[in-house]
């Protein structure tokens, strides 16, 4: 026999206790500040739409949105504007929380939000901050990631570009809500030289943009320690991030396949260096022994790339001799197979 299970509810008891759970916690009328991220077509008096990263439903009774939309133009007009929203939450169809909204004040029209970045970004201009991360080199072997953005789809899918690369790639992802300057800015701001490169990304579904226009985000990136590649929008969209940063690519999974494309970039420079010390040294009869071991690799690969250019020109140079040659394709393979090793790591 099944142990009892006790008193039951109804589904219509669940609903009623809840209702009453949010009057306890809710009992006046609140105030949220928020981004319109989503509105409905409906054309009828009232207004649904949904505000803020997290896609809260308010409605906007008939006179609110009448006035609204005298200030702001269409429906679709409010989508990236800021509001200042007062109303009651109640539950939405008995499973959603919603804000009856029943006064509204515009705390910045989409229209005055682009006048301001245009002020900010002639103060920056002026400052040369967008001058600032086009002076740092960005790294021939990206594998360091630091991801900024929400959680969600969006930068789940640059994780999942990266991850099913066949690169040994280190993701380290710092939450930051897109509609939060202050959590944008805390996130650049706590990276330091142990990354490769930042990518900057917009969550999917998370239409506003402004918090990318904020004048301390934007410096913020301009003045991180290493390259930031901004994937935060499509080029209709673009911010003043994407102009301070590094390098801006249209979307968050653009900024992942440039990663994943760089390291493919530099193993296929590593295979032609091979090929040519290999041809050299055929071309003048000489036997190759095994691969020189190289010391560990630092983080900076440059003058290691640098040294197999040299290497590859000391073999190919005809007045090199052949033991010189044997000993500089034998040092060549030595570097290519300990950066192979660092690109590859465990996925050999």
């Amino acid at each position: 026999m099944p142990e009892p299970m006790g008193s039951s509810l109804s589904p219509s008891d669940v609903l009623a206790r809840s209702q009453a759970a949010i009057a306890v916690v809710w009992p006046s009328e609140i105030v949220v500040e928020a981004t319109v991220t989503d509105v409905s077509p409906s054309s009828g008096r009232h207004l649904f739409a949904r505000v803020g990263p997290e896609r809260l439903p308010v409605v906007i009774q008939p006179r609110c949105a009448a006035g609204l939309l005298r200030r702001v133009g269409t429906r679709a007009d409010l989508v990236g504007v800021r509001l200042a929203l007062r109303g009651q939450v109640e539950l939405f169809q008995g499973h959603e929380l919603q804000l009856v909204v029943s006064a509204v004040k515009v705390i910045a029209a989409t229209f005055e939000v682009a006048d301001a970045a245009r002020v900010t970004e002639a103060r920056l201009a002026g400052e040369h901050v967008f001058e600032l991360q086009h002076k740092l080199t960005l790294p021939p072997a990206p594998l360091r990631i630091v991801l900024v953005g929400p959680t969600g789809n969006g930068t789940d899918d640059v994780a999942g570009v990266l991850h099913s690369s066949p690169w040994d790639i280190a993701v380290r992802s710092i939450p930051a809500p897109s509609s939060d300057p202050d959590a944008l800015v805390g996130a650049l701001r706590s990276i330091g030289d142990g990354a490769d490169v930042v990518l900057l990304v917009r969550g999917g579904g998370d239409l506003a943009a402004t918090a990318f226009d904020h004048e301390q985000v934007v410096r913020a990136v301009a003045t991180c320690p290493v390259p930031v590649l901004a994937g935060i929008g499509h080029t209709a969209d673009r911010t003043l991030c994407d102009r301070a940063a590094a390098l801006s690519l249209a979307t968050p999974t653009a900024a992942a396949r440039w990663v994943v494309d760089r390291l493919a970039e530099l193993d296929s420079a590593l295979v032609l260096a091979e090929t040519r010390a290999r041809a050299a040294a055929s071309r003048r009869g000489v036997a190759l022994g095994s691969p020189k071991a190289t010391a560990e690799l630092g983080s900076d690969l440059v003058p290691e790339l640098v040294r197999i250019v040299e290497l590859v020109a000391v073999a190919e140079d005809p007045a090199t001799a052949p033991e010189q040659v044997a000993a500089a394709a034998d040092e060549l393979f030595g570097r290519v197979d300990a950066i192979r090793s660092l690109l590859r790591g465990g996925k050999q």
